[in-house]
């Protein structure tokens, strides 16, 4: 999502890459894509935290600092998404705007490296 969803239409600095330019929810859509990724790894909402059978719960049990380093850069990368000038289609010109969805990108970028960089190599190793 950081490199193709977001960073194509930041980098061209127009909506004609946007996920949903006709209907104006890309945010929406930014939004929902990282929630998805906090649930499924959760087990549940973020209001619920860690579900017992979660990946959340396995990586706590076999290495509990990147636990919670990858929530924090969860909520980070949600913050972030959260602080872009909604609708996005309106802002792409808008160099604040641009600025904040740049911050939200390089936040889901880091998070997704997380991932693949530490959880699936633990996953590997272990599993």
């Amino acid at each position: 999502m950081g490199n193709e969803k977001i960073g194509v239409p930041l980098k061209a600095k127009t909506t004609d890459d946007l996920e949903s330019r006709f209907s104006h929810t890309s945010l929406a859509d930014f939004k929902n894509n990282v929630q998805s990724a906090q649930i499924a790894y959760l087990g549940g909402t973020a209001t619920e935290g860690p579900q017992q059978n979660s990946l959340s719960a396995w990586v706590a049990k076999n290495n509990p600092e990147l636990d919670t380093q990858v929530q924090k850069e969860l909520e980070a990368a949600l913050t972030a998404l959260e602080a872009v000038p909604d609708p996005v289609e309106k802002n792409m010109t808008d160099a604040a705007a641009l600025a904040k969805l740049k911050t939200a990108q390089e936040a889901v970028l880091t998070s997704f490296a997380t991932f693949e960089g530490k959880v699936l190599p633990l996953v590997k190793e272990k599993a």
